[in-house]
């Protein structure tokens, strides 16, 4: 059987929910984007005020801190913010699972990490969660190899939608 920590838990795109962004972006998305990725996924949030749209990123497997990062303390195992004021993401490891976090809009740096990390906690969250699940369910099924390596594959494993949509 295959480590637990190894399986992708979900996509990018079920990571967040409207009135999650809308509480810290100051707008509910009005269209997301899904682009699968060798190992996990990418998701755009898109705004109304288009410069202010979310981006995510969810992979599991390798952590390699980003260079030139800052330590961020309080969300997932670790966390780096790598950026500047025009751009910046917040890097966060939980598990085997990686997920960067960018915010688009005005503002500060110190002001888009904090709202980068605020939707990182919820993120988490929601992956520590599908996590549990998933063990759930292994500890249930110990012997059967198949659905574990079909659990590796993004299609094979769906969330229930995120609550507040």
């Amino acid at each position: 059987m295959l480590p637990l920590g190894v399986l992708l838990l979900a996509t990018a795109c079920q990571l967040l929910t409207k009135k999650e962004i809308a509480a810290v972006q100051g707008e509910a998305y009005t269209e997301v984007k899904l682009t699968p990725r060798d190992g996990g996924s990418q998701c755009f949030y898109q705004l109304p005020t288009f410069t202010k749209s979310v981006s995510v990123d969810v992979t599991r497997g390798n952590w390699t801190r980003p260079e030139e990062a800052l330590r961020v303390r309080g969300v997932g195992d670790e966390a780096f913010w790598a950026g500047n004021k025009a751009a910046g993401s917040l890097y966060v490891r939980k598990g085997a699972a990686v997920l960067r976090v960018s915010v688009g809009g005005p503002g500060t740096e110190k002001e888009k990490l904090a709202k980068s990390k605020r939707l990182a906690a919820f993120g988490v969250r929601r992956l520590a969660g599908a996590l549990r699940r998933q063990q759930a369910a292994a500890l249930r099924r110990p012997n059967d190899v198949f659905a574990s390596v079909v659990d590796l594959h993004p299609a094979a494993f769906s969330l229930p939608p995120a609550v507040g949509e």
